[in-house]
């Protein structure tokens, strides 16, 4: 008994009755014929390359090509289309008198209104038809397929892209329709000019409909590209970046910008969470940091000319660069200057369970009279968790920081710092 409840769901159906139908026209061959279409399956990608200029198909290679080209892709358009309709009643949306009920329903049975039944009953069976091959494997194959060819597209990331994502394959289909059917609709009028009044070409708008295409693929293909150097396999990952089109791109972007690395060995505690690429984007710049807030100082003699001073400035909030010198001050009393660093190191205090702080080395970077600056070199590195890509990240960066002090009386003027380049 055939469906009476509504749309009938055929994908189940669809695979079995095309191998059927496949099988059915094998069994039908002849012995030669059966070996001939055997040959053709085997090399079918090599019929496919040589049947295109320039050909170098034998005659023979030839005949067995045409043979069997049209046979392979037995589950088309119109295959699907008349497995929808098999599914329907008598009076359903595909039986022919169906714009009866229409008329009935919405034009109260006026008789100047059939036409407009009619017409009503063409776009609700081919938007119908539509939607099933919509909703199937092998409807969304066709779309991918039909992209590729329309715009003859040879890159494997951006075909791997498109086969990713079905939906925007159908979205590109509908896309250059809608341009052409506007390419028609302008050719019909007076050519447009511009501002100087100079006629411009008509039938653009597929031309540039493609190129805005061509523009999104070459973006997802970056996706893809980048999925397979970052090696990531998990689905609801890829799953993320195609989705999230353009986040993607701006986390792409960052990737090569600056030094990240992808390091699910980062314990749980020890990263910060970024809920976006554009709050990863925003973290980095503010690391950045060449001036520091909330400085303190604090200068303790330790006798003699000897001195301990601490520096101390936030330059990530919660986050406190801390230098620890001791010195041995400037003899006022004698015309050279005798500053000297005994020790000098540096930490991080304050929320730092996410950032490394590695101090490499230090020295005078400058002396004139009275001042003293100290430039001390460190690696920092922090650790840092993509909330929706649920990817961990380690980011490094060189850091230098500027001490600057009184070399006479020990006093503290200011700490600043560049992070990274």
């Amino acid at each position: 008994m055939k469906n009476r409840l509504g749309w009938y769901n055929l994908r189940p159906q669809l695979e079995p009755d095309a191998l059927r139908d496949k099988n059915a026209f094998y069994h039908n061959l002849d012995y030669w014929d059966r070996i001939n279409m055997m040959q053709f399956l085997i090399h079918y990608e090599q019929y496919k390359r040589y049947s295109s200029p320039p050909y170098v198909l034998s005659a023979e290679a030839a005949r067995i090509f045409n043979q069997f080209n049209n046979r392979i892709d037995i589950a088309n358009t119109n295959f699907i289309e008349n497995k929808v309709r098999d599914q329907y009643e008598d009076y359903t949306v595909f039986h022919p008198l169906y714009w009866k009920i229409i008329l009935k329903n919405k034009y109260h049975n006026n008789p100047f209104a059939a036409g407009s039944a009619k017409r009503d009953h063409n776009r609700l069976r081919d938007q119908t038809i539509a939607n099933q091959i919509r909703r199937t494997p092998i409807g969304t194959t066709l779309n991918v397929d039909n992209i590729v060819r329309k715009l003859g597209i040879t890159d494997a990331d951006q075909q791997e892209w498109l086969n990713a994502n079905p939906n925007k394959a159908a979205e590109y289909v509908n896309r250059l329709r809608a341009a052409a059917q506007q390419d028609s609709e302008d050719t019909s009028n007076p050519l447009p000019t511009d501002e100087e009044g100079n006629e411009e070409p008509e039938g653009q708008a597929e031309q540039l409909e493609r190129i805005r295409i061509l523009r999104e693929l070459a973006a997802g293909a970056k996706i893809v590209k980048f999925i397979r150097d970052k090696r990531l396999t998990n689905h609801n990952q890829k799953r993320w970046l195609y989705d999230n089109h353009n986040q993607a791109l701006e986390l792409i972007n960052l990737f090569n910008v600056y030094n990240l690395k992808i390091d699910n060995t980062i314990a749980e505690s020890d990263r910060k969470e970024i809920n976006s690429s554009i709050e990863l984007n925003n973290f980095i710049i503010n690391s950045k940091n060449v001036l520091f807030e909330n400085e303190e100082y604090t200068t303790t003699s330790l006798g003699g000319r000897d001195r301990l001073i601490n520096f101390s400035a936030e330059y990530l909030e919660g986050v406190h660069i801390n230098a620890r010198l001791k010195c041995k001050l400037d003899d006022a009393n004698t015309s050279t200057n005798e500053f000297e660093i005994v020790s000098l190191n540096t930490k991080l205090t304050g929320f730092t369970t996410f950032v490394d702080w590695e101090q490499d080395d230090y020295a005078i970077f400058s002396e004139i009279g009275d001042i003293t600056k100290i430039k001390v070199i460190a690696d920092i590195k922090y650790g840092l968790h993509i909330k929706p890509l649920s990817i961990s990240l380690s980011y490094e960066e060189a850091a230098e920081v500027f001490l600057k002090l009184n070399n006479k009386t020990g006093e503290a003027i200011s700490i600043w710092g560049i992070i990274g380049n």
